[in-house]
């Protein structure tokens, strides 16, 4: 049995990728976490990096996190430095692993075979309005020279349109992502979003893979809507080797 289950994104030899479960049978509540919020302690974060970064062969110090804000500032890493504000991360050197936190919202992790380089993108809802995947793939074209047409996407498990109940406020932003049921309450798909921002940035479709798991129905991930301050944390995750 591995030490930590983790649900795997890209098969691809040559990449560390995938989202963390909450792993709660081998971590205290609210299990395997990545963030000090809702008063999760500095070591139970620490102990959950040093786990991850165990069974994905890596180092602690080469998880490179950010501090999230729901925007669409993409920053470059060359090396790891402190997080840093941005809701998207990419890189195109060898060992250092891209960590989007996610509890309910979407990671988007993006590949770019052609020229080893990858991204971590973090997309609530706020994040796909702002369209932060388009400015992932931009960012990767003009670092790296990355052509959509050639770029591989994986997107985690979220809050699903089943129950991803938003506002007429969330919902004006998403005309064509949006469910409404006969009592009159509103869904958002946030998968169905993002693939469409995806694809518009000339992604192929059949390049677009999505776990349809939802957060908020499946205890193995975290979930902020199902289970509020009591949530922990979870990650996707990608580097390459």
């Amino acid at each position: 049995m591995s030490a930590i289950e983790i649900t795997p994104a890209f098969t691809d030899p040559r990449l560390r990728s995938g989202v963390t479960q909450t792993n709660r049978d081998r971590f205290p509540l609210p299990g395997l976490t990545f963030s000090t919020s809702n008063g999760v302690s500095v070591a139970l974060v620490g102990a959950s990096r040093a786990a991850l970064a165990l069974e994905i062969g890596a180092e602690p110090d080469q998880l490179q996190f950010m501090r999230q804000v729901h925007g669409a500032t993409v920053v470059r890493i060359d090396h790891c430095i402190p997080p840093p504000e941005a809701d998207a991360l990419i890189t195109n050197v060898p060992g250092i692993v891209l960590c989007a936190t996610i509890a309910d919202c979407c990671a988007v992790l993006l590949y770019d075979a052609d020229h080893q380089a990858v991204a971590a993108v973090h997309s609530g809802w706020r994040g796909t309005q702002a369209n932060i995947v388009a400015a992932a793939v931009q960012a990767m074209s003009e670092a790296y020279g990355s052509d959509p047409c050639h770029l591989a996407a994986f997107l985690s498990p979220c809050a699903s349109v089943d129950r991803y109940e938003v506002g007429d406020d969330v919902a004006a932003f998403f005309p064509d992502h949006i469910r409404r049921t006969d009592d009159g309450t509103t869904f958002f798909d946030n998968h169905a979003a993002i693939r469409s921002a995806l694809e518009g940035t000339g992604i192929p479709a059949s390049h677009i893979v999505a776990d349809p798991t939802c957060t908020m129905i499946d205890p193995r991930y975290h979930s902020h809507r199902r289970e509020g301050g009591a949530a922990g944390r979870g990650v996707g995750f990608i580097g390459i080797r």
